[in-house]
């Protein structure tokens, strides 16, 4: 049905009048704009909170029990994987997208050019974050990864020390408390939301300053439609060509969702 309404889509663009040039010979997909970023590009999304589509109910996880780590880990995985990947994926694509702003390469060590910068310019700026030199602190905040590892590391040190304090409270309060929850047809955490591990990695306002979504793999996503965004490809009206890519992100994170290979990214 996904490969059907693919074509259905991109026949009804390519037989819709309007969007062809005035000799209506051809069709208007600008690929390259006049600073040489990408004027078009394919954004595929693919659901990872519906329970119907992911093994997971974001709002029915329990203190008592591994789903918000082990969906928490499984996220982190696809994460990994295509940070890993992150060169060899860039190659699917054209050679313009490999660098562009809107979708940029996710390097561990940080990035490599800032969003002011044009193509033909990118690793000659020096970002100044000090005001009072000129700079602006928010040329900082695109693509670093770095600091959002520092964040999830972070997140994890806290998780761990509260589930050793949930241990150490009375064993039979515990009970009762737990008993009171499994009563609610959906339940809820006996902590505040901070103690949910999976809010905190994908904390949506650090992720906002830090990495952004102007990645090949766009995190905000996940607050607004419950997503990842794979940005990474060249616009196109080929139907087979725009199908195969759905596919492989779909695929990928299928692959890469088993989070028994936390440990494997963690220590190669």
């Amino acid at each position: 049905h996904a490969d059907s309404s693919i074509r259905l889509l991109l026949n009804g663009v390519l037989k819709n009048p309007e969007a062809r040039t005035k000799n209506g010979n051809s069709i208007i997909v600008p690929l390259v704009s006049d600073i040489g970023q990408s004027a078009t590009s394919i954004h595929v999304h693919v659901n990872v909170t519906n329970e119907k589509a992911w093994p997971r109910q974001q709002h029915c996880l329990s203190p008592y029990d591994d789903s918000d780590l082990h969906a928490t880990n499984s996220l982190l995985c696809v994460i990994f994987g295509w940070i890993v990947f992150d060169r060899v994926t860039s190659t699917f694509a054209m050679p313009n997208m490999i660098r562009d702003r809107s979708l940029a390469p996710m390097y561990a060590s940080g990035p490599e050019f800032v969003w002011m910068e044009h193509s033909w310019d990118q690793g000659k700026f020096v970002v100044v974050p000090d005001k009072d030199r000129g700079g602006e602190v928010n040329d900082m905040k695109p693509y670093n990864l770095p600091e959002w590892f520092r964040h999830v590391f972070d997140s994890y040190r806290k998780h761990a020390l509260g589930r050793q304090n949930c241990c150490n409270i009375n064993s039979s309060a515990r009970e009762e408390k737990k008993e009171e929850a499994s009563r609610s047809p959906c339940p809820m955490p006996i902590f505040d939301e901070t103690s949910n591990l999976f809010l905190q990695v994908f904390n949506h306002e650090i992720i906002s300053n830090t990495i952004s979504r102007w990645n090949s793999l766009n995190l905000m996503s996940l607050k607004q439609y419950g997503t990842l965004e794979f940005r990474r490809m060249h616009a196109t009206l080929n139907a087979d060509f725009v199908s195969a890519w759905t596919w492989f992100c779909v695929g990928f994170v299928e692959k890469f969702s088993n989070s028994n290979m936390f440990e494997k990214f963690l220590y190669p």
